[in-house]
Formats: C-alpha cells, structure tokens, sequence
C-alpha cells in the first residue's frame, strides 16, 4: 500500500505556476554573456579574415592610416593573428613614412588600413512585458582598407563593416563595458511604456510566490 500524498498547499494551480516560473527564472539566467570588448574583437576578427583573404598576397606589409581611431590598435593584433594563421608573411609599420617597406619583396603588398567607426550599440528588446529588462547589443567595426604594390600602385580599396549581435540584461551592462575603454561603452535607452512600471513590482510578486511553494512542498 503506498503511502498517502497530501496536495500541494497550493492545490494545481499552485503546481502548474511552479513549473512555469521555474522555465521563466532558468530563461532569465541564462549563459553569461560575453564583455563587450570580446565582442568588439570577434567581429574584429572576422574582418582581418576577410581582408587577408582578399589580398591574396603570399607577404603583407601592414601599416595603420590616419586618422588614428581607439580600436586601431585592436584591429592591428586581428590581422596580425589571423595572417600568423594563414601562413602569410607580415611586416607591421608603425611610421606611414616607411609605407615602402615592401620594396624589393616582390610578392609582397602594402595593406594600409583605418578604423571609421567600432564599438556598441544598445537597443531596448522587444517581444513582451519580461523583456523590458533585455537589451539587444549589437556590436561593429568598420574600416577602410587600401591595398597598393610595393611600388605605390593601388590595387583596391574598399570598405569592410561586420557586426555581431545578442540580447542582455540591463544589470549586466556595467560589468560587460570597461570604463577606461570608450569604444566598449554604449547608451542605454531608457525603458518605454507600462513595462517599466509594471515589471520591478511583478517581479517581486513572481519572487513571493516562488518562495511561498517551495515551502508549501516542503511542509507537505
């Protein structure tokens, strides 16, 4: 003979609500995101590949165009890395005067690139009154290459732009960005319409309830 079940306290309502937030508070934590910076270098990276790829040169001189941009320097070590992987041949100038650098090897191209714009993007996230506290990022960087032979002729320009996008806590945003870093920082929007009067209270209520079944079970 099994031995007799009391019903939850909180009769099946109570049981399917449990269930529920339960799904609702495991979809809110989540995986940690990454920092903005390991953002803002992924897509980084995806452009130094695009580059290197299209130069198609066994040997590359690289060498940063004015005017100077904050994530310049992070774009510099992408392509380094990303020509270390494809087994190109790179010779990195830090003085533009040297652009001539490539004389005399002749396989080799001069990749003269700036940075117009990197960084990130905040954006409220919509699709219901629980994602008024999400935030979609999207992160960017966009610069111009200019590609010419080691005797000055220009090959190609033209300009790349990749980005990378995920969704946020609004909580989590001081610990994503670096406060010594600008192009990892961005605006937050402020919340809009009725969510952000409605959800800081729900979400207590939400808390409550969690909180009273699972003494409720537990006092079974």
């Amino acid at each position: 003979m099994q031995p007799h079940r009391k019903p939850c306290p909180a009769g099946p309502l109570g049981s399917i609500l449990l269930v529920v937030l339960v799904a609702f508070l495991s979809a809110k934590a989540g995986q940690e995101p990454p920092t903005n910076m390991a953002m803002v270098r992924t897509v980084a990276g995806q452009l130094a590949a695009q580059v290197i790829a299209e130069t198609g040169a066994p040997e590359v001189v690289l060498h940063r165009l004015p005017p100077p941009h904050p994530a310049g320097w992070l774009l510099e070590q992408e392509l380094l890395r990303v020509a270390q992987e494809q087994q190109v041949t790179t010779y990195l100038i830090a003085d533009t005067a040297q652009v001539h650098e490539a004389e005399g090897r002749e396989h080799a191209v001069n990749v003269g690139f700036r940075v117009l714009a990197a960084g990130v993007n905040y954006e409220r996230a919509g699709g219901g009154l629980f994602r008024s506290g999400r935030l979609r990022r999207t992160a960017f960087c966009h610069a111009n290459v200019v590609v010419t032979t080691a005797e000055g002729r220009v090959l190609w320009s033209r300009d790349f732009r990749n980005e990378a996008a995920d969704t946020v806590s609004v909580r989590a945003v001081p610990f994503l960005e670096e406060a010594e870093v600008s192009f990892t920082q961005g605006r937050v929007p402020p919340a809009r319409g009725a969510a952000r009067l409605v959800e800081p209270p729900l979400v207590l209520v939400v808390s409550g309830l969690v909180t009273y079944l699972f003494y409720a079970y537990r006092s079974k």
